[in-house]
């Protein structure tokens, strides 16, 4: 409730942070982790490293999720209104996509083996891998990129809950 409260008020700079919108994204993030650790611990799940893992995962998704939506063409791209791809460039963009969603699929993978369902975690990777290669390939497509970001975030869930099943 806390974070949630600084972030209403954009922690007292919220000026310079909708400036940098980068910084802006990395310091509203953990409200996902906090939000996940909520529900970890009215589910009764054990504070271990399988949880924290979880939070990891979740949190780096998310963050690919929000990077991918704001993320424009160059004739797309609207005055006054930042973007990934307008402080990143459309390139670096997709590259900082690409690197958070494998992040984020090597965390299902261990998670997977934590939880030994290695083989759901490979795959998961797998499918990873092939979204950014897919986004690297075609570059030049909004929507594959917003694509990536929200298949990329939809895969995270549905392989957190078949490795909990």
């Amino acid at each position: 409730v806390v974070f949630t409260v600084l972030m209403r008020f954009e922690f007292g700079v919220g000026d310079w942070l909708n400036r940098h919108l980068l910084v802006y994204a990395v310091t509203h993030n953990p409200v996902v982790a906090l939000l996940g650790f909520f529900l970890w611990t009215v589910g009764g799940g054990a504070h271990n490293a399988l949880m924290w893992l979880y939070l990891a995962v979740i949190s780096v998704g998310s963050l690919a999720f929000e990077i991918g939506r704001k993320i424009r063409l160059p004739h797309e791209e609207i005055a006054d209104v930042e973007s990934y791809s307008s402080v990143l460039g459309k390139r670096g963009a997709d590259r900082l996509l690409v690197g958070l969603r494998l992040v984020t699929g090597l965390g299902v993978l261990a998670l997977s083996i934590l939880l030994q369902q290695w083989i759901i975690g490979t795959v998961a990777l797998g499918l990873q891998v092939g979204l950014a290669a897919l986004l690297l390939a075609r570059p030049q497509r909004a929507k594959i990129t917003e694509g990536v970001a929200t298949v990329g975030l939809l895969l995270d869930f549905v392989w957190i809950w078949v490795i909990a099943c």
